[in-house]
C-alpha cells in the first residue's frame, strides 16, 4: 500500500512538473514570436559523450548495494572505499531548432530533440584490506556476483527542449548561446542485478529493465553553445550541458548522485 502510494505521488509530480514546463514554453513562445523580427528553422546532428564523473565513499556503515566483481568473500576495513565509475560511450542528437532573430543581434532559440545516451554502469570495491590482519576493524562481504560484460550497460533516449538566449559576432557568423534544456526520459533499456534480490540468497540475477527502474524520468540541465556560420545555410557548433538533476533516484544512487558533462559536436542545417 505505502508503495502503491509513493508511486502515484511520483507520477503526480512529474505530471506537475509537465504542467510548469508547458505553462513556461507557451509564455517563451508568445514572448519571441511577438519580438521576433524573423523567425528561422534549422536541423541539426550531433554526437556526444557523456562525460560522467568516477564517484567514491567510505563503506562505513556497510550496506549491501548491487554490484558485479564479487565472487565469494573479500575483506574489507576502514580504509576500504566503494567505487562507481561510467564507460562513456558515443551517443548522438537529432535536433530542430527554431530561432527568434530580435533586435541588436540577439534573439531566442528554442525546438525539440532525441538525444541517445550510453554508458556502463560500474561498482566495485577498492583498497581492500589484509584478510591475515584480523581484529575488530576488519569486516568479511560474501556476495555470489554476477559475471557478466553486459551487467551495467545503459542506453538511454531522451525528448529535449532546449530554452536559450544567444548573441551573434563578427557580422552574425559567430554565435554565442547559453539557456537550459528540459529532457523527458522517452526509451531506456538498463542491464542491472535485480534489485528485489536478498543478499542472503544464493544467487544474484541480472535483469533487462526497459521500464525505467530507478532512473530521474523529468531532469534539467543548462547550456553553453558556441557555433560558427560556415555559409549562409550551413553552420557546425560545440555545446555543453550540465545535469542538474541526477540519472538515477533516490534509491538508486548507490555511492553519489551521478550527472552528466554532456559534451556535444554538431553540425546543423538551415531548412527556412
Amino acid at each position: 500500500m505505502n508503495q502503491e502510494a509513493t508511486l502515484d505521488e511520483c507520477k503526480n509530480l512529474i505530471s506537475m512538473d509537465k504542467k510548469i514546463v508547458l505553462i513556461f514554453l507557451t509564455l517563451f513562445f508568445s514572448l519571441a514570436f511577438v519580438n521576433a523580427q524573423k523567425i528561422g528553422v534549422e536541423v541539426q546532428a550531433s554526437a556526444n559523450d557523456p562525460l560522467i564523473p568516477t564517484y567514491t565513499r567510505s563503506i562505513y556503515p556497510y550496506k549491501w548495494v548491487p554490484i558485479a566483481n564479487i565472487s565469494g568473500s573479500i575483506t574489507v576495513d576502514k580504509s576500504t572505499k566503494l567505487q562507481e565509475r561510467y564507460r562513456d560511450n558515443i551517443g548522438g542528437k537529432l535536433g530542430l531548432n527554431v530561432a527568434f532573430d530580435l533586435k541588436k543581434n540577439f534573439y531566442l532559440r528554442t525546438g525539440i530533440g532525441l538525444s541517445f545516451i550510453s554508458f556502463k554502469r560500474e561498482i566495485q570495491y577498492v583498497d581492500l584490506a589484509d584478510p591475515q590482519s584480523g581484529g575488530f576493524t576488519t569486516t568479511t562481504i560474501t556476495d555470489p556476483g554476477i559475471h557478466s560484460p553486459d551487467i551495467g550497460k545503459t542506453y538511454l533516449l531522451y525528448t529535449d527542449i532546449p530554452v536559450l538566449a544567444g548573441y551573434k559576432f563578427l557580422k552574425k557568423k559567430l554565435i554565442v548561446n547559453l539557456g537550459f534544456m528540459v529532457s523527458l526520459l522517452t526509451f531506456s533499456e538498463q542491464y542491472i542485478i535485480d534489485p528485489h534480490y536478498n543478499p542472503y540468497n544464493m544467487y544474484e540475477e541480472m535483469i533487462q529493465d526497459n521500464t525505467g527502474l530507478g532512473l530521474t524520468k523529468l531532469s534539467l540541465s543548462v547550456n553553453a553553445e558556441l557555433a560558427y556560420q560556415v555559409k549562409q545555410k550551413y553552420s557546425i557548433f560545440a555545446r555543453y550541458s550540465r545535469q542538474l538533476s541526477p540519472i538515477y533516484d533516490n534509491d538508486f544512487q548507490y555511492v553519489g548522485k551521478a550527472k552528466y558533462n554532456l559534451l556535444e559536436l554538431g553540425a546543423g542545417y538551415r531548412i527556412y
